[in-house]
């Protein structure tokens, strides 16, 4: 009679298991900003063994965020444009991998909008909602290049 413990191994590829699922948490939505703001485009990217790694794309190309100090992913996968300019403008993508492949997200358009648009819309609004019924309203606007 064998009195010594026994040790049985059960090979690795039985016991570990690779995936990656379809399904996005959550999805960048299209989105406009006016210039200057701060632009926060969301994704949570879908679950995975191992967990996937999140990348960015801007018009198919991949970001890449070592190069801008206004440009970060934030909690967990949101990409945060801050102090957003005109060439931010475009199709952003999230995209999740790991070895067992790559899934990304729809395209979603950023646009960023000059300020004049968005000052002429809240004033336009402000001043219409308080105007009396058979009354006009002429407004004459000063326009000054962009600074960006």
């Amino acid at each position: 009679m064998n009195t010594r413990p026994s040790l049985d191994l059960i090979p690795k590829d039985r016991t570990s298991r690779v995936m990656l699922r379809d399904e996005f948490r959550s999805v960048p939505a299209s989105t406009r900003v006016a210039a200057g703001e701060t632009a926060l485009l969301e994704c949570g990217p879908p679950k995975g063994i191992p967990d996937p790694s999140l990348l960015w794309r801007k018009d198919g190309v991949l970001l890449d965020l070592e190069e801008s100090d206004r440009v970060r992913v934030v909690d967990g996968g949101n990409l945060m444009i801050r102090e957003v300019k005109q060439s931010d403008e475009g199709r952003y993508q999230c995209v999740a991998q790991n070895i067992v492949g790559m899934k990304e997200t729809a395209p979603a358009m950023l646009t960023i909008l000059p300020w004049i648009v968005l000052i002429a819309r809240r004033v336009r609004h402000v001043l219409y909602s308080h105007l009396p019924p058979g009354h006009y309203l002429n407004l004459n606007c000063l326009l000054w290049p962009s600074m960006d």
